[in-house]
């Protein structure tokens, strides 16, 4: 099946070709790649137009399946097409979209926030080292990087206060004692790794396991906040509460809401997939996307 961009074939002048203003699933494709299956099979038929128009024998278009573009792409060439025609629906890719993917862009925010702490805390251990085990110019440098590190932790995270005042002492530090700020910095950047891995990978055990952190940490958080206030530590403060509120109410931690089972009809409810992969959007066209 063969169709004009200006629209000789049937709806094809009233589908959207691309998005005129920024979308969560629009900024995803451009960082991960569009979901284009009709862009890779060998053969577009009647009945996958819903998906996929050939323009030309090399040209066709494209609709994403997550952020419902209509890309210009080129026909696969010959023994590159992942097969001779589209699958059947139950076989096609099912991206996030909706609920999901908006979910699934805020857990990896949180991700990413936790993975500054880990190069953060990972670099002190460093330091640590060197003021135990390295040379006399290099450790007295890196006492003065530490001291002077001592602010940023205890801002960014107002939590670790025991850790600053100890850092504070690290002139009057024995061999024993700064080994012991290693293993303790080094521990908060394994479970900061933990977090921040797990997390991305959308494993509900990551976000029970940053809830328990937030929560041990929170006394000592205040504790800090009264011995010292300032605009950042509250902002420190104010984010890991709502990270606490967004990861138990939005997904549905400790049976809030109805738990896990009610997050995932919640989520299958918001995506008819049958009714995607049938009906492409059908709004005014704004221009074809010719990127892949």
């Amino acid at each position: 099946m063969r169709c004009d961009v200006g629209g000789s074939c049937g709806k094809l002048t009233r589908v959207k070709f691309g998005r005129s203003t920024w979308s969560t699933p629009t900024w995803v494709c451009s960082l991960s790649g569009h979901v284009v299956p009709a862009a890779q099979v060998e053969t577009l038929r009647e009945i996958d137009s819903s998906l996929g128009r050939a323009v030309s024998d090399d040209k066709r278009l494209a609709r994403c399946l997550r952020c419902d573009s209509w890309l210009l792409t080129a026909a696969p060439l010959s023994g590159t097409a992942t097969s001779e025609v589209l699958p059947e629906p139950a076989d096609l890719p099912k991206p996030k979209r909706g609920k999901a993917l908006s979910e699934q862009v805020v857990t990896r925010v949180i991700a990413v926030e936790r993975g500054f702490h880990v190069i953060f805390f990972a670099a002190i251990v460093i330091l640590l080292a060197v003021v135990q085990f390295g040379l006399p110019g290099l450790r007295e440098e890196s006492q003065n990087l530490l001291l002077s590190a001592q602010g940023l932790v205890g801002e960014s995270r107002p939590g670790q206060s025991l850790l600053v005042k100890a850092l504070q002492e690290l002139g009057d530090l024995d061999t024993g004692r700064v080994a012991l700020l290693m293993l303790m910095f080094g521990s908060y950047a394994v479970l900061e790794a933990v977090e921040a891995i797990f997390l991305w990978r959308g494993r509900r055990w990551a976000e029970y396991l940053t809830v328990v952190a937030i929560v041990v940490l929170l006394p000592i958080t205040i504790l800090a906040l009264m011995d010292n206030v300032s605009a950042f530590k509250l902002f420190a403060l104010g984010f890991e509460l709502a990270v606490l509120v967004y990861l138990v109410i939005a997904k549905r931690l400790f049976g809030v809401r109805g738990g896990q089972r009610q997050l995932e009809a919640a989520l299958a409810a918001d995506v008819n997939w049958e009714d995607i992969y049938r009906n492409p959007p059908v709004v005014g066209v704004d221009r074809i996307d010719r990127r892949l």
